[in-house]
């Protein structure tokens, strides 16, 4: 379409890349040594950048229903319009996750708040809170009265590695051994606390989840079912440090009539995201992106007042990738480019600016290669010239003439086609010019030759009439 639409500017383009091309294939040729070091090293430094992340990862996402679950497929989402695919990984729950990304078998997890660093993990920030809820069958109790609440009842703690059994366990600690005596702890899983609580085989539940999660959300619309109002939640979050306190507020659930009826405190832990130490850079921005996007997208009764995703965990190991989108946003090319590339400009910008900075004297100084090249091709049309203008010297018969003549006019026509580089023209027209001059003297020699036998006729004519 490019020649059929502008011909003159297609055939200046074929020219540059046939220019380029020519010139490359000589310096390999020739210049086979310093080629094979310029491509080790473009190796080298590729591997080194590393620019191409994983399309496929793995998530540890906790139990069905749950609010990790439930987040986990708001990623999944998210990544998928770029290309990379989620293998979940299911787990029982938060800290499980983090065990399970330090231990290799996932890539990625959501944590909690309140978890000793692992091994092998980066922090990528926390994205939102993981309320701790407190459901219970009956009469509503008196708010601020846990102890006397939980005596002699049967409750549920969750499972061991979940985020419920974490949570439950810190707070039961605040306790006192003859009231702890006093409960029924069973750990169950979430599946089983959901049927527990709707049959009656237990009075009361902990479980840590969002707000929006399917487990929740089925006790919730539950009439039979109530939210535990923890009332001192300030002093609550003193204790346990890992947690914040929050306000479920009047009418979340259902507007009219108003369930809850009255505001409802709580406590929350954050939920944190986890990687692999040696996650792709490029996978980490993207991930801290969908953070971002779901944050701003997806409503949340629990919202923070400096907003998620944040640095919140000050003994996670943070990843630097995070820290520099926390300190100066998204990369200047995200949105405009892959992001794999966005994220490689925004890691390697500077150096690589630094590096130029200090490389470009020198390669100033340094021929271009299409330079070498041409001098190169140069020197061969010379070095055959001056063979040429050798022979013409040594012999004058009319065929070798006609001979040198064809071999001049050939290789004038094969400088003519040569592609001269910036300052070069000069060079290339004084080779032209010699060509010409040989072609001239070649052309004068025969014209000579041609008079010579013309002249020898003329006087061999009279003498051959009077022998006969």
């Amino acid at each position: 379409m490019l020649y059929k639409e502008r011909p003159a500017l297609a055939q200046y383009v074929w020219g540059k890349v046939r220019d380029e091309t020519t010139a490359l294939a000589y310096l390999v040729t020739h210049e086979w040594r310093l080629a094979v070091a310029v491509a080790l090293l473009a190796i080298g430094f590729m591997i080194y950048l590393d620019p191409l992340p994983p399309s496929t990862i793995r998530v540890a996402k906790g139990q069905p229903n749950s609010g990790l679950e439930m987040i986990a497929l708001k990623y999944r989402e998210y990544l998928s319009h770029y290309g990379v695919r989620v293998v979940f990984v299911d787990s029982d729950g938060a800290p499980d996750n983090q065990r399970l990304v330090s231990a290799g078998r996932a890539d990625v997890g959501f944590g909690l708040s309140g978890l000793p660093p692992a091994a092998n993990t980066i922090y990528l920030g926390s994205i939102r809170y993981q309320p701790l809820w407190l459901f219970y069958r009956g009469a509503k109790p008196r708010p601020g009265h846990l102890a006397d609440f939980l005596a002699g009842k049967r409750v549920s703690v969750g499972i061991p590695g979940s985020g419920s059994r974490l949570a439950s366990g810190k707070a039961l600690e605040m306790l006192s051994k003859e009231t702890r005596a006093k409960i029924q702890l069973v750990e169950w899983n979430n599946a089983d606390t959901l049927a527990g609580l709707k049959s009656g085989a237990i009075d009361a539940a902990f479980l840590l989840a969002s707000f929006d999660s399917g487990n929740t959300q089925r006790l919730l619309q539950n009439p039979e079912i109530g939210v535990y109002d923890f009332t001192m939640t300030p002093a609550l979050g003193e204790h346990l440090r890992f947690v914040e306190p929050v306000t479920l507020p009047a009418g979340a659930v259902h507007f009219s009539p108003a369930w809850p009826s009255d505001d409802v405190h709580m406590v929350a832990a954050t939920m944190t995201l986890i990687a692999k130490d040696n996650l792709h850079p490029a996978t980490q921005m993207l991930l801290l992106a969908a953070s971002k996007h779901i944050a701003q997208h997806h409503r949340d009764v629990f919202p923070r007042d400096k907003g998620f995703p944040a640095f919140v965990d000050n003994k996670l190991t943070r990843s630097p990738v995070a820290e520099r989108y926390y300190e100066h946003g998204a990369p200047v090319l995200w949105g405009q480019a892959p992001y794999w590339l966005a994220s490689l400009f925004d890691r390697f910008w500077a150096p690589l600016l630094a590096i130029f900075a200090l490389l470009y004297p020198a390669l100033q100084a340094m021929p271009s290669y299409k330079r070498v090249a041409f001098d190169a091709v140069l020197a061969n049309h010379l070095r055959d010239l001056r063979a040429l203008e050798a022979r013409f010297g040594r012999t004058k018969s009319a065929s070798d003439l006609h001979h040198h003549l064809a071999a001049a006019q050939s290789l004038q026509e094969q400088t003519a086609l040569i592609r001269a580089p910036i300052g070069g023209s000069s060079t290339l027209s004084e080779l032209l010019q010699a060509q010409a001059k040989l072609i001239e003297r070649i052309a004068a020699a025969m014209a000579e030759g041609e008079r010579e036998i013309e002249v020898a006729s003329a006087l061999d004519e009279p003498l051959q009439k009077a022998a006969a």
